[in-house]
Formats: structure tokens, C-alpha cells, sequence
């Protein structure tokens, strides 16, 4: 209890919440006024889950001001449901527009273009591509991609040159999801090669038919990302 009193209790508040947090407190005692905000707090166990916080002034039997009596609810299931359903609607959202975008499109070129447009902007990324690959199970060809303003990686690669991971993943029909290229990745072993394309995160999506590798959908952050 001694760690709480004074404004201890802000050190068990996560550090993006606790400068609001103590600015709604400090308000409300300064006018002496009941006082309620989220936040998320520190459990014994070291994860951070949401809160409600509350309290009421205090009063003596004369009326004076002796502090707050409140409580602290844990929400997170609450807060999880909400997450959940918000991603939800946001995904229905993109699916529909990929829908209503495409079914009217002809070429696939087109189509692809328009749903790597789509997912790129859906997805806040750095850039998002399609591209073929060779019959060689090796070589593929970024023909057009979206970008936010970043440079494009319109070209042709090899698949080896961006390291053992990404191309066993490839090649085994196996989603490569990177979160840090720097911290994942050895220098020799694809990390140069990301890097030289401006990728720092990277969500990879192989298309596989009777074995082999045909295509592949890229999502590319220029930043890393969970």
C-alpha cells in the first residue's frame, strides 16, 4: 500500500496513459469533484489490462475535504470485445469495397492493381504488390504496386536473394510474416535485400498450385511492425 500513496499509483499506469490520467485526477481534486477515466494498469503479473477509475471526494462529518474514496474495475474483456468487433466492421468494410471494385473490372492486371490499392490503404502500409513468378520457382516479377508516396519496387528478383526464410516460406505455401527485418533476419541471409527495397516489416502471401509457386501478395512497411 505505501508504493500507492502520494501519486504512486501513477507508476502502475502504462506510461502512454498516465499524463491524461493524472491531468483528469489533478482537475478534479483541485475542484473537488468525483473524477472516472480508462486507463491501463500494471497487474502484479506485469501485463498491462484496462480499467475504469473512480473516486468521490471524501468528506468529514464537518465537511471537510479528506480525499477520495473510489474504486478500479478491470475492463479488458470489455475492452477486447470492443477491439474485436471494431475490426470486425473495419474488415467487412474493406471486403466490401474489394467486392464492389473488382467485380467490375475486367483485366486482371486491373484487378490486381485495384486490390492492392485497396489493401495497402485498408492496411495503412508502406506499399503493396503482386507479383508472378517464373517457372523456375525462382525469379518473379513485380509488375505494379501501390504505394504511399514511397519508392516503387517494380522489377524483377530473385526469390534466394531475400534469404532462406522468406524463400522456404514461399515455396512451401507457408505465409512469411516479418515483424523487425533488422532483428529477424541475419545481414547475409536477407535482411540487405529487404532493406535495398525499403522493407522493414513484411507480410508475404504465397499462392501455390500443384506445388509449385506461381504468384505471391506483398504487404511492405518501411517501419517495423507487429
Amino acid at each position: 500500500p505505501e508504493t500507492a500513496l502520494g501519486f504512486g499509483w501513477l507508476d502502475a499506469v502504462h506510461p502512454e496513459d498516465r499524463e491524461r490520467s493524472a491531468e483528469i485526477f489533478l482537475a478534479a481534486a483541485a475542484r473537488r469533484e468525483p473524477f472516472r477515466f480508462e486507463c491501463r494498469l500494471r497487474s502484479a503479473d506485469g501485463e498491462y489490462r484496462w480499467a475504469i477509475d473512480a473516486g468521490r471526494p471524501h468528506l468529514s462529518e464537518r465537511g471537510e475535504y479528506l480525499g477520495y474514496v473510489g474504486s478500479v474495475i478491470d475492463i479488458q474483456e470489455r475492452k477486447a470485445a470492443e477491439e474485436a468487433l471494431r475490426e470486425s466492421e473495419e474488415r467487412l468494410k474493406f471486403l466490401d469495397a474489394l467486392s464492389e471494385t473488382t467485380v467490375r473490372a475486367v483485366a486482371p492486371r486491373e484487378i490486381m492493381a485495384t486490390t492492392a490499392m485497396l489493401l495497402g490503404t485498408h492496411l495503412r502500409a508502406t506499399r503493396c504488390a503482386y507479383a508472378g513468378v517464373d517457372e523456375d520457382n525462382n525469379r518473379f516479377a513485380i509488375r505494379d504496386d501501390w504505394t504511399d508516396g514511397a519508392p516503387s519496387s517494380v522489377g524483377e528478383y530473385s526469390l534466394d536473394l531475400f534469404g532462406s526464410r522468406a524463400s522456404a516460406d514461399m515455396r512451401a505455401g507457408r505465409v512469411l510474416v516479418i515483424r523487425n527485418v533488422d532483428e529477424e533476419l541475419p545481414a547475409a541471409d536477407g535482411r540487405e535485400m529487404f532493406n535495398a527495397i525499403g522493407i522493414k516489416a513484411i507480410i508475404c502471401c504465397p499462392l501455390v498450385i500443384q506445388g509449385r509457386l506461381v504468384a505471391m501478395m506483398a504487404v511492405h512497411q518501411a517501419c517495423p511492425r507487429d
